[in-house]
């Protein structure tokens, strides 16, 4: 069955079987309702009086948007579901979905690699991938290593966390102005949403820097509770004497955040080519992050094209044409 709860009902509900994950704590959902001028709408399908999958959904006049890329959708469903249950599960929750909203359009987390209800639900898969480094063995590859040891005992370059600052936002955005993906009014929102967080417990810094000058700078959001960092931003290298700086801040924010009790760092992406092969070389593993798309409208009309063609077709048979 699929419930509609307010907010304190559904976190009573969670916290019974697991803790929020950060894009479930009030102030990262706060900060993108607020940005993004939509509702939340705090969802779960139970089985047996249990739940077995809980969505937190982001609605904009009866549509559920993901209106972010380094957001994956506050959607969970129990691990310990076995293959059958699953697939009916994930199945029964996608259709009933599907009743209530005229388009869904959900960012898989990771943690969920079995598509198959999705598309059985006539969603559509638009195939991601990403990199989830584990901090029990900071193994990396051979020229990751030789960075290392280069930059090793180097007194010129400090390395450390710290608080976001305009400089380090700024050098961080720059990527999104390079790539001309974005129109500068999204690169307003994502620097508005992350100087929101800022003020939070679920945003931080890993930085390089020489001579007090900032070189290399990574962002990131920390889920301190579920011991997982994800790696949302890192600024480009102009200098090419410097260019091994990158692999080096990595290891450390991976040796300061595993200090810290950390398991895992997503490093949030490996769609292309170039930053998948940087991403590779920490040994980190490969994992499915899909989009899955629905829209009401589009199923419709995909229908009626299957029926003109179809008939069409008939039409062909029978004259002979």
């Amino acid at each position: 069955m699929l419930k509609l709860l307010s907010r304190n009902e559904w976190v009573l509900k969670i916290e019974r079987q697991r803790k929020l994950l950060f894009n479930e704590q009030p102030e990262v959902v706060n900060a993108l309702v607020r940005k993004h001028g939509c509702t939340a709408a705090y969802l779960v399908f139970e089985k047996k009086g249990k739940v077995a999958i809980s969505f937190l959904a982001l609605v904009k006049s009866k549509r559920i948007i993901s209106p972010i890329h380094f957001f994956y959708s506050a959607l969970w469903v129990d691990p310990a579901l076995g293959d059958t249950k699953y697939c009916e599960y994930v199945s029964d929750f996608l259709r009933k979905l599907k009743l209530s909203f005229s388009s869904v359009d959900i960012r898989i987390p990771p943690t969920i690699s079995d598509v198959r209800p999705f598309l059985w639900a006539g969603f559509d898969i638009d195939n991601r991938f990403t990199y989830i480094k584990g901090l029990n063995e900071l193994e990396y590859a051979k020229d990751v290593n030789k960075n290392i040891e280069k930059l090793s005992g180097n007194s010129v370059y400090v390395f450390k966390e710290e608080l976001l600052t305009k400089e380090i936002l700024d050098v961080n955005l720059q990527i999104f102005v390079d790539l001309k993906l974005y129109s500068k009014k999204s690169i307003t929102e994502i620097s508005d949403l992350i100087t929101q967080l800022s003020g939070t417990s679920y945003l931080t810094c890993f930085s390089c820097y020489a001579e007090n000058r900032l070189v290399v700078s990574h962002i990131l959001f920390i889920d301190k509770e579920n011991r997982i960092a994800y790696t949302i931003l890192k600024n480009k290298v102009h200098t090419a004497q410097v260019a091994s700086l990158h692999s080096v801040l990595y290891h450390h924010l991976f040796m300061n955040l595993k200090s810290q009790g950390f398991e895992y760092v997503d490093l949030l992406g490996a769609d292309m080519e170039s930053i998948s092969l940087f991403k590779s070389r920490f040994k980190a593993n490969l994992r499915t992050a899909n989009v899955a798309k629905y829209s009401r409208k589009r199923t419709i009309i995909d229908a009626i094209r299957k029926r003109i063609v179809y008939a069409l077709k008939r039409i062909v048979v029978a004259t002979g044409i």
